[in-house]
């Protein structure tokens, strides 16, 4: 196995662990589908021999419409007409077009998180660093598709440096919800 795929492998490992962190949060959705992207990703390159970026464009829009769990009972027929969509334009489209329409997608999920950010900041006057950590977790994001479309040349030291980077994220976000947890026993006892 080469390093590339192990750090991948511990991306998707982390990645996997994430949402079982997040069960009572408004965004468990969206972690899960995340999940859900990592582990077809890896069943369907692994199992099949193929490569599964047909699979991109509906997780993307999925991800973007699970952002809060909230809000998709009530728009649920509009999720899945988005889906359907989605999924036809991931079939028919190439590779390139797919990509950039990730790279949208994960723009407006990095403003809807920074509007979190800058919500909470406002209202109650503190950093959140929840949605800090998302939004960079966006921008990294971001960055990777950009990089994969200018096709730079240290494309792969990119994609090693981000996805260490996105390891740690998740190892983050876990200390986070474990702390919080713990600091809220704290204050009941």
């Amino acid at each position: 196995m080469k390093s590339w795929e192990i750090i991948g492998l511990i991306s998707i490992i982390t990645w996997t662990i994430v949402p079982f962190f997040y069960r009572s949060s408004k965004h468990f959705y969206f972690f899960l589908v995340l999940t859900a992207a990592d582990l077809s990703t890896i069943i369907i390159s692994r199992i099949f021999h193929d490569f599964p970026q047909v699979l991109w464009v509906p997780f993307v829009y999925l991800s973007l419409a699970m952002i809060n769990r909230y809000k998709i009972y009530k728009n649920r027929y509009l999720i899945f007409a988005g889906l359907m969509i989605s999924t036809i334009v991931g079939i028919n489209s190439s590779v390139v077009i797919q990509m950039y329409i990730v790279l949208i997608v994960q723009v407006l999920s990095f403003f809807i998180f920074a509007r979190y950010l800058i919500s909470i900041f406002i209202e109650e006057n503190k950093i959140d660093f929840f949605y800090l950590t998302m939004v960079f977790y966006e921008v990294l994001n971001i960055l990777k598709l950009i990089a994969y479309l200018k096709q730079l040349s240290s494309g792969l030291n990119f994609y090693f440096a981000v996805n260490i980077l996105q390891i740690l994220i998740g190892i983050f976000l876990v200390t986070l919800v474990i702390f919080k947890k713990q600091k809220i026993r704290e204050i009941k006892s």
